[in-house]
């Protein structure tokens, strides 16, 4: 019993040590690549990342250049108002200073009025196609001429038309204009 007590004790100590040594594998640290820039006899312009790789005979006339860190970006890449200033909230803004909330509530307000169209064109159709089904004996009342509805149907695929475009080719442009964030119009 003593033995196995021993045994997990030893093992528990290892695994602890296997657990600090892979939390400090992925303990991420600030580390820039350096760059070195030089020019040839005929006065060409050549970059690496490491000296090496610069020929023997540049190597001593190579400069190290040192990172522009507000160009440096890590994931998504961002518009260049994507930076906020120190001190800000941390939110980005389009040019025009507009957010998020701003863009999402467009797009809704463009879908909501889609749907309200789309209903209203669906209940017309239905109201067609049940008339269609009736018998001649049962139409005695009738909810709207042919050419009314035909002229109403064509009213509203015109607006669902407009709209659709306005959300889905005017809005995205005037958003990549404002370099608004392509996700914040999306559904």
């Amino acid at each position: 019993m003593c033995c196995a007590s021993l045994y997990l004790k030893e093992g528990g100590m290892r695994t602890s040590g296997i657990v600090l040594v892979v939390v400090l594998c992925f303990v991420s640290s600030t580390a820039w690549a350096e760059f070195y820039r030089w020019k040839d006899a005929a006065g060409h312009e050549y970059y690496a990342n490491d000296l090496l790789q610069v020929p023997q005979e540049y190597r001593a006339s190579a400069e190290k250049m040192e990172p522009d860190v507000s160009r440096v970006s890590v994931g998504a890449r961002l518009p260049k108002a994507a930076v906020s200033a120190p001190g800000s909230a941390g939110k980005y803004r389009d040019r025009n200073g507009r957010g998020e909330d701003y863009w999402r509530i467009r797009a809704a307000k463009l879908r909501k009025e889609i749907s309200r169209f789309q209903n209203e064109l669906d209940v017309i159709t239905k109201q067609e196609a049940d008339e269609k089904e009736r018998p001649a004996r049962l139409m005695g009342r009738r909810t709207g001429s042919a050419a009314t509805r035909d002229r109403k149907k064509a009213q509203l695929g015109h607006k669902i038309a407009r709209l659709r475009r306005e959300l889905e080719v005017e809005l995205p442009d005037e958003a990549r204009r404002a370099d608004a964030l392509p996700g914040w119009i999306r559904e």
